[in-house]
Parts: structure tokens; sequence; C-alpha cells
């Protein structure tokens, strides 16, 4: 939800509640979730948050982008991570006799690209459709 220009706002933080006169307390634009049905007087509902987790960001220039579809509520979506990784083995001598295994290692490092499965997350959006 988001503040207007007047009002007084019941914001919930860590289970405590506290009433707060945002005549100076809190800047217009200012943006918070509230357990309650319905927006607290000067506040509404920000629809262009529906179905997203809103980020903190210290870096404006960044404030206000949107990555990928909203989710549906109680949705929990299917997705996957893509990751890069590398292993660096040393090298070994080793001593054989009449031997011809051509399948050990050979040292360096060695880049891998892949992902992880596509798997849900096992949490679900719920939203307020009120």
């Amino acid at each position: 939800m988001r503040r207007s220009s007047c009002g007084t706002a019941f914001i919930v933080l860590l289970g405590l509640s506290l009433l707060l006169s945002t005549s100076n307390a809190i800047p217009v634009g200012f943006t918070t979730f509230f357990s309650s049905a319905t927006c607290p007087n000067g506040w509404y509902q920000l629809g262009t948050a529906s179905g997203r987790l809103i980020v903190s960001v210290a870096n404006s220039t960044v404030a206000g982008i949107t990555v990928n579809t909203p989710l549906s509520d109680q949705e929990d979506r299917v997705h996957l991570h893509a990751y890069t990784t590398s292993v660096t083995l040393n090298s070994k001598n080793i001593a054989a006799d009449d031997c011809c295994n051509g399948l050990g290692a050979c040292s360096g490092t060695y880049v891998l690209n892949a992902a992880t499965l596509s798997a849900p997350s096992g949490t679900t959006l719920t939203h307020s459709l009120s």
C-alpha cells in the first residue's frame, strides 16, 4: 500500500503496531505492507505491486524495475537457477607399469556452466483479494 498526501498510518513492523502521524513522519510515495483487509485512511493499494515482491534498494537508479511476470494468487512457480563454477586439479605424478589408462584427469582449471533442475519453491504467494 502506498501513502497518499494525508492521513494516519498503522504500520505493522515485527508484529508491533505503531501509530504514526503521516503529516511529516512518512514521505509521500512511501510503500509498505499492512496486515489488514483494507488500506488505512490516506493510503491506497499499489496495483503494480500485485503478485510481486517489493525489494528495497539503496541506488535510486534501479528503483521501480520489474522482472518477469507477476505471480497469481497461491502460485508456486517452477523455476531454475543458472550457475557457473570451476574446479582446479593439481598436477600429480603416478607411476604405473604395463598399463595404458588414458582416462585419468589432466591438471588444470575446468569451468562448468549449468543450471539446477526446474522445481517449485515450496512457498506460495497469497494475494489479498479484497
